[in-house]
């Protein structure tokens, strides 16, 4: 039986979908290993690895606070503008 490349690359998609709670599909007899799908294919994200130390944990914790508490807010002027503009022609 001869596939063509979209239907091995539908073939091990299916396969990787249905990968769910650890229930993987068997491969079939004969079956040849998918190339170049890699992209369709759900991948893992890498974790940074965790710090060694206490302290060098809570550092990286509050140096996300800090980056997370000093962001300043986008403020569009324009808008800002017609609303002013707006409530003032309401009034």
């Amino acid at each position: 039986m001869i596939m063509c490349p979209q239907m091995g690359q539908a073939v091990s998609v299916a396969r990787a979908s249905t990968a769910s709670l650890g229930k993987f599909q068997g491969s079939l007899p004969k079956e040849k290993r998918a190339k170049n799908v890699g992209a369709l294919l759900p991948s893992n994200r890498k974790r940074r690895a965790a710090p060694p130390t206490a302290i060098e944990e809570r550092k990286a914790n509050l140096d996300i606070l800090d980056r997370i508490l000093n962001k300043k807010p986008k403020l569009d002027i324009e808008k800002a503008v017609n609303r002013a503009l707006n409530t003032e022609q309401q009034e």
